[in-house]
């Protein structure tokens, strides 16, 4: 069954969301746009998703090769040609190796959070764990695509939300290729999570609750070992900023901050 309508045509909240999560998770094919996500968020999604329009709504097992064995996912499809057709014109077929900048451009300003709370929902996640010594509690916030991904766009958005502070990473693995975005460091991913969910009545529950956890924790550093780029920030920031700056940018105690800064003076 395939319908003469482009669901996008008129963008609200939700469109936006939606659109930002098939960038993350979609697909396009000449009469067709799709969608698949884990069954565990499947109530969810299809709450959000099926505002839109009358989406085929499906479930079946997949194997993944990472842990050898099946698991259940659900499926959304649109058949529109004119759908197709738009979300093309957009780069949606492309997405892998490019930016969402014409979708962005498309989408009014005042619902951007919408298309990147929808990206994330596909794309990104929320960790809240033990560290290497079983203990201490440790936070971070990744966005996984694949190796070619540029990621201009999402470092724009942290410029913006003066998150001054994020990793890239790409890898070549068997299990395949990829790379990788990340946040650290709490008090960013606060500010991350301030701008997602003003007004987000679109949102993966789970997701959510994960970033609650970080938010209302009381993890104080967001890593057992300095790495280079940690170190380089404190170098440039201590003196300018004070030690109590540098310990809310970098999540770190203030002890921590003063030692490893002392620690490399000599080295300046």
């Amino acid at each position: 069954m395939t319908m003469n309508k482009n669901i996008f045509q008129k963008i609200d909240s939700n469109k936006a969301y939606i659109l930002g999560f098939l960038w993350a998770d979609g697909y396009v094919s000449k009469n067709m746009v799709g969608t698949e996500g884990s069954s565990k968020d499947f109530e969810n999604l299809n709450k959000i998703i099926t505002k839109s329009g009358n989406w085929i709504v499906g479930h079946r097992e997949r194997f993944l090769k990472k842990t050898g064995k099946y698991y259940k996912q659900s499926y959304f499809h649109y058949y529109s040609k004119l759908t197709s057709d738009f979300l093309k014109c957009f780069d949606y077929d492309i997405k892998s190796h490019t930016e969402p900048i014409k979708i962005l451009n498309y989408i009014t300003p005042k619902y951007h959070y919408h298309f990147f709370r929808g990206y994330i929902d596909g794309d990104g996640s929320f960790s809240f764990y033990k560290g290497t010594n079983g203990t201490t509690m440790q936070c971070k916030f990744n966005i996984t695509s694949s190796k070619e991904q540029n990621w201009n766009f999402i470092e724009k958005l942290f410029a913006t939300l003066e998150i001054n502070h994020c990793l890239i990473n790409r890898y070549d693995r068997k299990a395949g290729k990829s790379s990788i975005i990340s946040i650290n460091n709490k008090w960013d991913i606060i500010k991350l999570g301030e701008y997602l969910y003003i007004d987000s009545n679109d949102k993966l529950e789970r997701k959510y609750n994960k970033y609650l956890q970080i938010k209302n924790s009381d993890v104080k550093k967001c890593a057992n070992k300095w790495n280079i780029e940690d170190t380089n920030f404190l170098i440039e920031n201590y003196e300018k900023y004070g030690v109590e700056y540098c310990s809310e940018k970098l999540n770190r105690t203030v002890g921590s901050i003063y030692t490893q800064y002392h620690r490399n003076k000599h080295k300046l």
